[in-house]
């Protein structure tokens, strides 16, 4: 069977007669001594003239077996080739394999390396074989470890090849086969044996056509065979979630067993997965613990009177009585009432610790889980806890979806983390579970005034008003936090100017705009017919966020951007206004932007407004040429110069 989705696609194998037997994968093409004079000669990959090295050959097998001492296994094997061409390809002679297993439970052993460096010696291929000494182990956590080596004698020109082996005992979680990496990839090759009685759904990731897509039987083992051929790289861009959601790859997930006559069936449906976290010892059987809190929410709920208030001295309650500790999760650490008394705790600690006490105030509280936008998008089509990362609280307020965050004491209410919007989360509430959008109303908000003069030696004098609200002001609470007040204030700084009288009003009041103000002097005195002068001191956009020519990714930035900058500007005596730039207006299509620039000259008084508006948040990539052209625009147009002449 396939199922087809929007950015994957999956195929579930199923195998129906038990067989012990070990299908025996072709060893010639896992051996290292593959390395050809040809590739060695080689100075660039035609495809990418600009990559510093090439994957030459990626080979990986997966074969389920069932062995006759330890069980049912999974043996991985893996070969690599890959071509150097510059320094910042070494890294890649670094080898790093993660593995399951701690002291007293060892789950898989990696096996059988072989690493050879291979350099030109005039024109005689000369190579380096991997000491034992340069292989190590290295405990990550508890229960992963890294097995680590790096190979020889590496320059620009070499070319390293490896192999090993893995065994696992780990049958119901087999390993994941990426095609893509970080350089450019010749040849991608994946071969899956499994026997029978095994069911594993399969889901490829941006591919929509294998160069290579083979199926055999032998005896009752089936193998596949998938393969790629010139891969390009995987590189980041910015504005996107995680790359992890458009690498190329293949991953596994175990839908059932048949072993010994017994059925065992592992894919989930969502209500599956929304009972079992309400009986999870670690997240909805640690609401119902929440006793501890009823003193304090009969104080605050005989404090306040209307439900939104009532659900702020809530919110406020923990935002500002719980320290964060920088740990995010899925599950509390310890119980609701330990993170209550220490006044600590991680995201998941917090949270719903909020959401327990919104509880004891007889508010309509629950969970919402989520994936990060930094662990990955989502695929409603296969239920799987495992993907999600993250929970927060949501509230029903006059029917509305209100979601909480008590993480940053810099947050209001009803904003959320902007690692947390992620489109949709899962809401987690008995049989009114069911899926939230995660949207912002707040923007990335700012209104600068600039109210200057310019002086008839040329300066600029004023002064610049910044009013910023949403996830601008939410950066700048931060920086002020960090850096302290003074701190902050010695940092605004021009390259071309003097700034003093620096106040900031509201900094620790997040449910008001946040105001920076300032006056400065801009420019040096000089004595001329004429002035040439950009009057946006501040707000100038002098950058395109979107500079590459070619977008591999859609753009997501999150949350929508509002910038507006206003400028009175006074004509200095004796002087008129020879030039002012034209008016313009652009938009984005289907309304998803728009850019106003409005100049005018009135009396003695030069008046300027710019507005940049992205209302959407999320940009395919046939949109993306249209977005650039859109800050090509709004750049060249700030950059703009009023020119002033004497009379």
């Amino acid at each position: 069977m396939r199922v087809i989705c929007k950015n994957c696609w999956a195929k579930v194998l199923v195998l129906v007669a038990l067989s012990g037997k070990i299908l025996g994968q072709d060893d010639a093409l896992l051996a290292v001594g593959q390395t050809k004079l040809a590739e060695l000669q080689m100075k660039l990959y035609p495809k990418d003239s600009t990559s510093a090295g090439v994957v030459l050959q990626d080979r990986g097998t997966c074969s389920l077996i069932k062995d006759d001492s330890r069980g049912y296994m999974v043996i991985y094997r893996r070969y690599t080739r890959v071509k150097i061409f510059k320094k910042s390809a070494f890294d890649y002679a670094n080898i790093e394999i993660p593995f399951y297993g701690s002291d007293s439970d060892e789950r898989e052993k990696v096996r059988d390396v072989r690493a050879r460096t291979y350099n030109l010696n005039n024109d005689k291929i000369e190579f380096s074989t991997l000491d034992e000494k340069a292989i190590f182990e290295e405990k990550k956590t508890s229960k992963v470890n890294i097995f680590k080596f790096a190979l020889p004698n590496v320059r620009e020109g070499s070319v390293i090849e490896y192999s090993y082996a893995i065994e696992s005992d780990l049958v119901f979680q087999l390993r994941d086969w990426e095609f893509q990496t970080g350089l450019p990839v010749l040849r991608s090759d994946f071969w899956l044996t499994l026997i029978p009685n095994f069911e594993y759904r399969i889901l490829f990731q941006g591919i929509s056509k294998f160069d290579t897509d083979e199926t055999s039987q032998y005896g009752t083992d089936m193998k596949y065979h998938w393969g790629l051929e010139h891969i390009p790289t995987l590189r980041n861009e910015p504005y996107i979630t995680t790359l992890e959601d458009y690498r190329v790859k293949i991953w596994f997930e175990l839908v059932l067993t048949n072993l010994a006559g017994t059925k065992r069936k592992y894919t989930q449906l969502w209500e599956d997965i929304d009972r079992s976290l309400a009986n999870e010892t670690n997240f909805g059987l640690a609401l119902n613990k929440s006793g501890f809190l009823k003193e304090i929410a009969q104080k605050l709920n005989a404090t306040q009177s209307d439900t939104l208030t009532r659900a702020k001295s809530a919110y406020d309650w923990v935002r500002l009585g719980v320290n964060w500790n920088n740990q995010n999760n899925l599950w509390v650490s310890k119980s609701l009432k330990d993170t209550y008394e220490n006044r600590t705790g991680t995201s998941a600690d917090i949270n719903l610790l909020l959401v327990a006490l919104l509880r004891e105030m007889k508010l309509d509280a629950n969970p919402v889980i989520l994936s990060t936008r930094s662990n990955g998008k989502l695929n409603k089509d296969f239920p799987l806890l495992s993907k999600f990362n993250y929970v927060v609280a949501h509230l029903s307020l006059n029917g509305q979806d209100v979601l909480l965050d008590a993480t940053d004491q810099q947050r209001r209410f009803g904003m959320l983390p902007l690692d947390c919007l992620s489109q949709e989360g899962r809401l987690v509430a008995g049989r009114k579970s069911r899926w939230v959008s995660i949207k912002s109303a707040d923007r990335r908000n700012k209104f600068i005034t600039i109210n200057a003069e310019l002086t008839s030696n040329g300066q600029l004098k004023g002064q610049v008003i910044n009013s910023m609200d949403g996830y601008v002001a939410l950066d700048e609470r931060k920086q002020i936090v960090v850096l302290g007040i003074d701190s902050y204030r010695a940092k605004l700084t021009k390259e071309d100017g003097v700034i003093d009288k620096v106040e900031i009003t509201n900094a620790d009041q997040n449910n008001q705009r946040l105001v920076v103000s300032y006056n400065c002097v801009i420019g040096e005195e000089r004595q001329t017919d004429r002035f040439y002068v950009n009057p946006l001191i501040e707000g100038r956009i002098e950058i395109n966020p979107f500079k590459e020519m070619i977008r591999m990714f859609p753009v997501d930035l999150g949350v929508a951007v509002e910038e507006l900058v206003t400028v009175s500007l006074a004509v200095p005596t004796g002087f008129v206004v020879e030039e002012l730039p034209k008016n313009l207006v652009i938009s984005l299509p289907k309304n998803a932007g728009r850019f106003l620039y409005e100049a005018r000259y009135e009396g003695n008084m030069v008046l300027i407004t710019s507005r940049v508006l992205i209302r959407n948040t999320y940009f395919l990539t046939d949109q993306y040429d249209a977005l650039r052209a859109f800050y090509d625009q709004v750049i060249a147009k700030h950059g703009e110069l009023v020119v002033f002449a004497k009379k």
